[in-house]
């Protein structure tokens, strides 16, 4: 008795290798089969004559469980490549390797914790070839994703389109970093020496002589948003190019903060980490 057939016209092998998995600890005597008709994949879950409703539907449970993990672990990567096509055209493979990676990387993290998330995705789309499978006894998988998986297929194009958003802000902000870069280097210096006191979200500045220097700076705050984040940057880094600094020595933690990272970016070898094992300035930042 043919207890389930899903058709497929990409992911052939995949889609049966996940069925296989997923009903062998629980069917010892059901049969998977893979075969084709025409361009169309088949593959076929075989079930034992008059088998009671109760195990028809755990069998079944399990073969959607398996073309749901099949479609998240081994599909949405080429889904979101054609989507990224379709949707955005064509891009430099270079770039497009990137969209599509942060592109996973958002349907990783997700609203949940990353295992969390991806089981909630499946479990999800298992429940509703569940129902399609009950009541039909089987489904074309492109069909699928285009007429009953609109909610998943949503969720990937909702990835996508956030990653193409953070690509063209991380272009643009390489932009204007390359021309900051050549403005500093066109510049005069006007001093030789600026210290830089990073603690947490805020930031300091001291001449030579360690006198604050006057900057214009928002109040100190916990930050909520890149946002925020990129206003302090613009702020100090507005500030050391119009100081034009020879060297900016910077006291702060350990660990690296966009601040640091930013001022490297923009004045590279002019910037040093302080090397006093006792320094007062690198305590305070702490």
């Amino acid at each position: 008795m043919e207890l389930a057939a899903i058709g497929t016209t990409s992911h052939l092998d995949a889609v049966g290798e996940h069925v296989r998995g997923a009903v062998r600890p629980i069917g010892a005597s059901l049969r998977v089969e893979i075969g084709r008709c025409g361009e169309l994949g088949i593959v076929r879950v075989m079930a034992p004559d008059g088998a009671p409703p109760r195990s028809r539907r755990r069998w079944l449970g399990a073969v959607a469980r398996g073309v749901a993990r099949c479609l998240v672990e081994e599909c949405e990567g080429d889904l979101l490549a054609r989507m990224l096509t379709r949707h955005y055209g064509p891009l430099a493979a270079r770039d497009r390797a990137r969209v599509l990676g942060r592109a996973a990387v958002h349907l990783e993290r997700g609203p949940y914790p990353r295992s969390a998330y991806r089981r909630a995705r499946t479990e999800a789309l298992a429940g509703t070839l569940l129902a399609v499978l009950s009541e039909d006894g089987g489904f074309v998988l492109e069909g699928m994703l285009t007429f009953r998986l609109r909610r998943y297929v949503g969720d990937l194009e909702e990835a996508l389109g956030r990653a193409v958003d953070d690509h063209l802000l991380e272009r643009e902000y390489n932009e204007f970093i390359r021309l900051l870069r050549y403005f500093v280097a066109a510049q005069t210096p006007r001093t030789d020496r600026v210290d830089l006191v990073v603690h947490g979200s805020s930031f300091r500045l001291l001449d030579r002589d360690g006198r604050p220097m006057a900057v214009d700076t928002p109040p100190p705050v916990e930050l909520e948003s890149l946002e925020a984040e990129i206003n302090y940057e613009d702020v100090l880094i507005s500030a050391l190019i119009s100081a034009a600094p020879t060297r900016i020595v910077v006291h702060a933690p350990l660990r690296p903060s966009l601040h640091v990272s930013s001022v490297q970016r923009v004045f590279e070898a002019r910037v040093e980490r302080c090397a006093e094992a006792s320094c007062g300035l690198c305590a305070s930042s702490a």
